[in-house]
């Protein structure tokens, strides 16, 4: 479909990249895509980064989950893994890694992450919120 636009079927499904204030020009070109049995998230980071995360708001509920950018983030994708929120909702960073095998890729900063969605807990819907983000010695860059 074209940017900007939404297909929801059975075969694609893009996701909602929130963003509440002005994108950082750091992390730019993000764009997150359901298909059957995989989440397929990307974003060109323009900075080194020690850590290329993306939160996601799978159940779109800011009550539940790490609270970053306005979202309620349930799952944690940092560099080649991925993790379950457990902590107490907001500010409590408290995250399990996940069983699952998470395929990235880079490639000229695009970095590439899919996730086979059976091994999410929660399910992925258009009306799900991912921001994307970048943290080097405790800064950070949000898409968000």
């Amino acid at each position: 479909s074209a940017p900007g636009s939404h297909t929801n079927d059975d075969i694609f499904q893009e996701i909602t990249i929130t963003s509440t204030t002005t994108p950082t020009t750091s992390i730019s070109q993000i764009s997150a895509v359901k298909i059957p049995n995989s989440l397929i998230l990307s974003a060109t980071y323009d900075l080194v980064y020690s850590y290329h995360q993306v939160f996601i708001d799978a159940d779109n509920n800011t009550a539940t989950g790490y609270f970053v950018k306005s979202i309620g983030a349930d799952f944690l994708v940092e560099n080649s893994r991925y993790y379950d929120h457990k902590g107490n909702t907001g500010s409590d960073w408290l995250w399990q890694q996940i069983n699952g095998t998470v395929t990235s890729s880079i490639n000229d900063h695009q970095y590439v992450w899919q996730l086979p969605l059976a091994s999410l807990k929660l399910s992925i819907t258009s009306s799900s919120k991912i921001v994307f983000a970048g943290s080097k010695d405790d800064k950070e860059n949000y898409s968000a």
